[in-house]
């Protein structure tokens, strides 16, 4: 017997393609997300490593500048202004005291005694008076250097000691409290009197 067709038509058979599943999709996108960061990462290494070859460059540059000073590092970090104060009397003897604990402080006099000027005039009728009005000037805090101001310079000065030889003293700051001086010798001392014997002497005291 013959088959009659029943007018429904057979579809053919194709093998259908599945879509994609969600897990497939996020493995997909976390290998991405992690090969970015990887970058990232490995981009932001080289910037790093650029910037240390700049430091690096950049301490070797500012260690050429310094070659040449011969001072440590400690010494430098140390180190304070210089202050030369000329002159040993009050308004000097006022700044070495104010001053000493900040700064270095250099105390120039062409003697190496303080003398209390107002009271010379008793050395006229009792020269022996003198070991009353004057005393040692200070070094403890300070420097002390005994000589002439010859010459100021606007970094150092020049002196001349009692022996008649020169010598410079640089400053960072420079104070001038040189006080006066009297045509009638010996009411102030001289560069002729650099200690308390030869002060003495012009005072007729042995």
């Amino acid at each position: 017997a013959s088959l009659m067709p029943t007018g429904r038509a057979e579809k053919p058979s194709h093998p259908e393609t599945a879509p994609p599943s969600f897990m497939s999709t996020f493995s997909i996108l976390r290998k991405g997300s992690v090969d970015t960061t990887c970058g990232l990462i490995i981009t932001l290494l080289s910037v790093v490593d650029v910037a240390l070859l700049l430091v690096l460059s950049l301490g070797q540059a500012v260690a050429s500048l310094f070659k040449g000073v011969t001072r440590s590092s400690s010494d430098l970090l140390l180190s304070r202004p210089s202050v030369v104060v000329v002159g040993g009397s009050f308004s000097g003897l006022w700044a070495q005291r104010a001053l000493s604990d900040s700064y270095d402080v250099t105390l120039v006099d062409f003697k190496d005694y303080f003398e209390y000027t107002p009271g010379v005039l008793r050395l006229f009728v009792q020269p022996s008076w003198l070991s009353r009005l004057s005393g040692p000037l200070p070094r403890r805090r300070n420097k002390l250097v005994v000589g002439e101001v010859v010459a100021v310079h606007p970094t150092e000065i020049t002196l001349r000691t009692a022996d008649g030889e020169e010598a410079q003293i640089p400053f960072d700051y420079l104070l001038l409290g040189c006080g006066s001086s009297y045509a009638a010798a010996p009411v102030k001392a001289s560069p002729r009197e650099p200690d308390l014997p030869y002060r003495r002497h012009s005072w007729g005291e042995e």
